[in-house]
This record gives structure tokens, C-alpha cells and sequence, in this order.
């Protein structure tokens, strides 16, 4: 259910943002699942990419609390894994987060 909560708060900035579309893809990384989130979105603004993980972190849309990818990074955390924005521009964006796989 957790796990969830990241899926919904990607997918709900990426819209939000003028998204239209949203993949999901997973691959096997050494003793790691990677699950990345593209959409075709506008991207980060290249001014708060630094800083998007941390709370209360806004830039990208208005009404925004700045908390959902606050909340996904420590999700994904507590999961043993890790979050990260591995591209952004004009033609949308990319995060990759990673889980441990089970037995390693």
C-alpha cells in the first residue's frame, strides 16, 4: 500500500504538470528491482531539480504543498531503496527508484 503512495504522487505531479502519458518500466539491476516513471511532460524546472526531495520543496505548479516527492523518497527508503530524478527537459521526465529484491 505504501508502495502505492509513490506510484500516485509520480503520476500525479507528472499530470499536473501537462503530462499525457506515463510508463512504467522495471528491470533487474544486480540484487536491486529499478522501476522507472516516464511521462512526457514539460519537465523540472532546472532551477529547484536540487532541491524536489526535500519538504515543502515547490517550482512546478501552483497549489502544490511540496510534499509528494518528500513523501515518495521516504517511502521508497523504508523499503530499503532509493529514489532519483535521472533526466528532465522539454520532452518530460524521468525517476528511477530502486527496491532491494528479496534475499539480498
Amino acid at each position: 500500500d505504501l508502495l502505492y503512495r509513490v506510484f500516485v504522487n509520480l503520476g500525479r505531479n507528472a499530470f499536473e504538470a501537462g503530462a499525457r502519458t506515463v510508463t512504467v518500466r522495471q528491470h533487474i539491476d544486480g540484487g536491486y528491482t529499478a522501476i522507472d516513471v516516464v511521462d512526457d511532460g514539460p519537465g523540472v524546472p532546472q532551477a529547484i531539480t536540487a532541491q524536489i526531495f526535500r519538504p515543502f520543496a515547490v517550482g512546478g505548479r501552483a497549489g502544490g504543498a511540496g510534499l509528494g516527492l518528500a513523501i515518495a523518497r521516504d517511502l521508497v527508503r523504508a523499503h530499503g531503496g532509493d529514489i532519483a530524478l535521472m533526466e528532465t527537459g522539454a520532452g518530460g521526465t524521468t525517476f528511477r527508484f530502486t527496491l532491494p529484491l528479496a534475499g539480498h
